[in-house]
């Protein structure tokens, strides 16, 4: 499954669990839409929700 057949889903659910995944978590949040972070496209879904654990979430608390 490709970028474009996610972007045409209803709606996404993006889940991220552990350290390893802080800094991913912080750039998805803080910056914009690039080529080098794929995630970052979803900011352009109507229809995103982001779930994140303690641990991923720890550079943006």
């Amino acid at each position: 499954m490709g970028i474009a057949d996610i972007m045409k889903s209803n709606k996404i659910l993006l889940l991220a669990s552990g350290k390893n995944k802080a800094n991913i978590i912080k750039q998805l949040i803080y910056t914009g839409i690039s080529t080098f972070l794929p995630a970052s496209i979803l900011k352009l879904h109507k229809d995103v929700v982001l779930i994140v654990d303690k641990d991923a979430a720890s550079k943006i608390l």
